[in-house]
């Protein structure tokens, strides 16, 4: 399978949440985008799909939903079509919040949480102590799993 840092999909997901924020779109336009998002995503390795089908119609339809709910299938879609771009999808996650994850049964460090951003490394803390502790005192939750990093929004 290829890796793509960058595809039309991609850039045709960012148009239907534009969109649906009316950011230079009417929010009409955001089902086009979004049926076009993963159109191209379908067409890409390994599905090589000529064309969405039939059975997949219905959850491409955004009438009738709320615009909470259509972001919840345009962020959820995308995650999917990020599926081995695995920092990609994460961050896209912690950016809209969706698609709606379930942290694992093991608590771990993160009390049942999903993670947010990774720990500042030992040799971070060993060679840089002075401004990671300034930084950690901006967090939330110090250095830790469960801090979000700024653009982390729900």
């Amino acid at each position: 399978i290829p890796s793509y840092a960058f595809t039309y999909s991609d850039i045709c997901f960012y148009k239907a949440e534009a969109a649906l924020l009316g950011w230079g779109a009417t929010t009409a336009n955001a089902q086009t985008f979004f049926t076009e998002g993963v159109k191209a995503a379908l067409a890409l390795p390994p599905y090589n799909m000529t064309a969405i089908p039939s059975a997949y119609e219905p959850v491409l339809n955004l009438s009738g939903l709320t615009d909470e709910q259509k972001m919840e299938k345009i962020a959820t879609q995308k995650w999917i079509h990020l599926f081995g771009r695995d920092m990609e999808a994460f961050a896209e996650w912690r950016r809209t919040g969706y698609p709606r994850l379930t942290p694992g049964p093991n608590p771990g460090s993160t009390n049942g949480q999903i993670p947010r951003r990774a720990i500042y490394s030992s040799e971070e803390a060993e060679l840089n102590a002075a401004n990671l502790k300034e930084a950690a005192a901006r967090m939330t939750n110090g250095d830790s799993f469960l801090s979000k990093v700024w653009w982390d929004k729900k």
